[in-house]
Order: structure tokens, then sequence, then C-alpha cells
């Protein structure tokens, strides 16, 4: 079975890197007076940022999703070229899901 990571966009919040659907649903429950019925465990959770990640690798982190979305998109572009960019495009995609690229 292929492991898959949470669909994108991420989001972080009160020290959580969460999917922003899951934020979207945690405020709904919130302004309902509901309990926090998302289950969906945070893909990151820290201190809050004191001893958490640094606000540009926060950024790098949650921008991952995007980063694999534009590289799967440029694959189908480069897929004739024998350059090292596209040898990189092949290696980050691999490095991000275990995915054969060759």
């Amino acid at each position: 079975m292929q492991k898959t990571h949470t669909p994108g966009p991420w989001a972080w919040n009160e020290g959580e890197l969460r999917s922003v659907e899951s934020w979207i649903k945690i405020e709904q429950a919130r302004e309902s007076d509901l309990i926090d019925c998302s289950y969906e465990e945070p893909i990151v959770e820290t201190d809050g940022g004191y001893y958490g990640p640094r606000e540009a690798d926060r950024r790098l982190i949650a921008a991952a999703p995007l980063m694999l979305k534009a590289l799967r998109g440029a694959l189908p572009e480069l897929e004739f070229e024998q350059s090292p960019a596209t040898q990189l495009v092949r290696a980050a995609i691999q490095a991000a899901t275990d995915e054969d690229v060759s």
C-alpha cells in the first residue's frame, strides 16, 4: 500500500501544521461550540514555536505540497530532456514520495 501525504495547502497555527481544510473544520467547530471533531492529527506539532521550526523552515514545510505539485507538473515538459535539471526534478519527486520516476 502506497503511503500518501496530507493534501495541501497546509498552514501553521497555534504551533501546529495542518491542512487548511482541517483548520477550517476546527474553526467551524469552535464557532458552533462543538468539540474539535476533525479527528485529523496535525502534520507537525510543536510547543507553539519556541522550540519548533524557525519561521523560514515553517514556510518551507508548509509549501511542500505546492512544490510537489509544481515538480509533477513540470516533469512532462522535461520528459525527453536528460539535463541536470530534469534529474533534479525526478530526484526531488522520488525523495518526497518514494515513487520511481526514472
